[in-house]
């Protein structure tokens, strides 16, 4: 970003600082009752901008309604005519699995690493009572 904005889009709305890496990105609608399935935003409310941290993957590739690629049987009428009008696409069940993966390798990569200071105690413990055991014998 070259200088800061808000972006009114989301809720609550999100501020970026100038000097932040964003991408350009459409935004798209779950579809009730069908899981991976899309419909995008309609008029200029689909386009936004995204930190790039956030990005997992670019340039999915969904794909649209077609006799081999139907909606769900379990959906509602209303639902299945309503993703139909408004062009509901699929994400590759595949794609959505390495997406996951990726997420999770980077929790597991981004987390703060706590050292384990009990093995350091339990040295101390044990000079103590050899220093005391010592203490003794004179």
């Amino acid at each position: 970003m070259q200088e800061d904005v808000e972006l009114k889009e989301y809720t609550p709305a999100i501020r970026i600082k100038a000097g932040e890496l964003v991408c350009d990105a459409d935004y798209y609608n779950k579809v009730p009752g069908a899981s991976l399935w899309y419909t995008p935003t309609q008029g200029e409310e689909r386009k936004t901008k995204v930190r790039m941290q956030q990005v997992v993957a670019a340039n999915l590739k969904l794909t649209p309604i077609s006799p081999s690629n139907k909606l769900p049987p379990g959906m509602s009428k209303k639902n299945k005519t309503a993703a139909t009008k408004l062009n509901a696409q699929r994400l590759d069940p595949a794609e959505h699995e390495k997406m996951l993966d990726d997420i999770h390798r980077r929790e597991v990569l981004e987390h703060d690493e706590v050292e384990d200071d009990s093995s350091e105690d339990e040295e101390s413990d044990e000079e103590s009572d050899e220093n005391e055991d010592e203490g003794e014998d004179e």
